[in-house]
C-alpha cells in the first residue's frame, strides 16, 4: 500500500509542490484507505526526480508512485517507469508523456484538452471564426499554441497573427505592436493620410499612431494571470479594443481567451477594463453545489478557499485510493486498479482514466464582468426556484 509522491518541496516552485502534499494527504486520509504516502523533494531537478525515483522502487518498494510535476522532470522519469512497469500518474502538462506508455497516467488537464473546452464555446457558442495568438516562447506556450491552431482549423476557422513573447519578460509592447501590423515604413502612406485628416480637424498631427491591424474575432493568451495582465495593458497602450476599452469610437472590442491559468481573482484587479469580458476555462468551480460541501470543508481544515491545484491534487489522491482498495497485490494489478478507478463526484472535473491514460473532463468556461469579477457563462447554474407558495 505504499505509493511514492515526487514534488518539487525546497526549490522555487515549492508552493504548489505543497499545495499538492496537502490536498493528496487530505484525500488519503478522507478515503479511509490504508495508502500510505512516500513523499520525496525533487528540488525541480529532473536528476533528482530520477533518482528518488528509482530509490522509491528499488529501496521503499512503492506499488505506484504520484508525480512528477514539472514537465522536465516529467519527461525524464515517464519513460523510466514504462521501462520498469511501474505505475506512474503524473501531474505535469507535457505533451505526449501518456502516449504509447499504457503504465503512464496522468491527472492534470493538458492545454489540448483545455483548447478543446474553450473553442466547443467561443466558436461553437459565440460564433468567433478568426483567431490572433500572443502566447509564451516556451514548451508550455508552444503547446498550446499549436493545439489552438489545429482546433481552430478543424473547426472551419483560422488563425490570422502569432506572436510568442519572452515568457521572463515584464514590457509586451513590443510584441503587441508586432501583433497589429505596425510597420510604420510599410504602412507610410497610411499614416500621412492619418496626419493630414487629423491636421484637416485642428488636432495635432505629431500626435496620430498607426492603429493596430485587426483580422480577427479573440486574442489567445495562454499564460499565468500576472502575465496575462501585463499583455493585456500592452495590447490596450497599442490602441487595440479589448475587453470594455475602446480606443476609438467606432472600435469594436474583441475578448481575449485563455486557460485554466487565468483563474484568480487578481486577474480582475490587475486587468481592469482589458480583461473584462474575456473567456477562459477550468474544470473547477468552487460554487458548483455538488463540491461546494467539500470547498467549505477544505476551507476549514487548509484555512485558505481551495483552487484548480488542490481539486487536481485531491481527486489524485482520491483515485489511488481507490485503486488500493481493489486488492491489487501486484504493480500489474496496480496499473489494471487505476485503469478501472472511479470515483463519485469529483472536484476537478473527472471521473476515470481514458484508454490514453488521461482524464476526460467536462471544463466551466468563464468570463470577467464589470463589478462582479469572474463570471460562470457554461454551463450557467439552474435558476433557482420561485419564491411563495407552490400550487400541486
Amino acid at each position: 500500500r505504499r505509493i511514492g509522491v515526487l514534488l518539487p518541496l525546497s526549490d522555487k516552485y515549492a508552493p504548489p509542490g505543497k499545495q499538492l502534499k496537502e490536498a493528496l494527504q487530505m484525500a488519503v486520509e478522507d478515503s479511509g484507505s490504508a495508502v500510505q504516502l512516500v513523499f520525496r523533494d525533487t528540488e525541480g531537478d529532473p536528476e533528482v526526480a530520477l533518482g528518488h525515483f528509482e530509490d522509491l522502487v528499488l529501496q521503499d518498494g512503492v506499488a505506484a508512485v504520484v508525480g512528477p510535476l514539472l514537465t522536465e522532470c516529467a519527461e525524464l522519469v515517464g519513460p523510466q517507469a514504462q521501462a520498469a512497469h511501474i505505475p506512474l500518474v503524473t501531474l505535469s502538462q507535457a505533451s505526449g508523456l501518456t502516449q504509447d506508455q499504457d503504465w503512464v497516467f496522468r491527472t492534470w488537464p493538458t492545454p489540448e484538452l483545455q483548447v478543446e473546452g474553450l473553442l466547443d464555446y467561443v466558436m461553437g457558442e459565440q460564433g468567433l471564426l478568426n483567431f490572433a495568438v500572443m502566447a509564451p516562447d516556451n514548451d508550455y506556450g508552444r503547446a498550446a499554441r499549436d493545439a489552438f491552431a489545429s482546433g481552430v482549423e478543424r473547426r472551419g476557422g483560422s488563425i490570422t497573427g502569432v506572436v510568442m513573447y519572452d515568457p521572463e519578460a515584464t514590457d509586451f509592447r513590443k510584441d503587441a505592436e508586432a501583433l497589429g501590423g505596425k510597420d510604420y515604413e510599410a504602412r507610410q502612406s497610411e499614416l500621412y493620410r492619418l496626419r493630414r485628416e487629423a491636421e484637416e480637424r485642428g488636432d495635432d498631427p505629431s500626435k496620430v499612431v498607426l492603429p493596430p491591424m485587426v483580422d480577427f474575432d479573440g486574442i489567445f493568451i495562454p499564460d499565468a494571470h500576472t502575465r496575462v495582465a501585463l499583455v493585456s495593458s500592452a495590447l490596450a497602450y497599442e490602441e487595440f479594443a479589448i475587453g470594455n476599452f475602446q480606443p476609438t469610437k467606432r472600435a469594436t472590442p474583441v475578448p481575449l481567451l485563455g486557460l485554466n491559468g487565468w483563474h484568480n481573482d487578481e486577474l480582475y484587479k490587475r486587468g481592469g477594463l482589458y480583461v473584462q469580458n474575456s473567456y477562459f476555462v477550468d474544470s473547477f468551480y468552487p460554487q458548483d453545489p455538488e463540491i461546494s460541501g467539500w470547498a467549505e470543508d477544505f476551507r476549514n481544515i487548509a484555512g485558505r478557499a481551495p483552487t484548480s491545484l488542490d481539486a487536481i491534487g485531491y481527486d489524485t489522491g482520491r483515485l489511488v485510493s481507490v485503486a488500493a482498495r481493489l486488492g491489487a497485490t501486484t504493480r500489474e494489478d496496480w496499473r489494471m486498479a487505476l485503469e478501472g478507478a472511479q470515483v463519485s463526484r469529483p472536484v476537478s472535473g473527472a471521473l476515470r482514466f481514458n484508454e490514453e491514460g488521461e482524464l476526460d473532463r467536462e471544463f466551466y468556461v468563464f468570463t470577467i464582468k464589470r463589478d462582479r469579477g469572474i463570471q460562470l457563462v457554461h454551463p450557467l447554474p439552474p435558476e433557482p426556484p420561485p419564491e411563495g407558495p407552490t400550487t400541486p
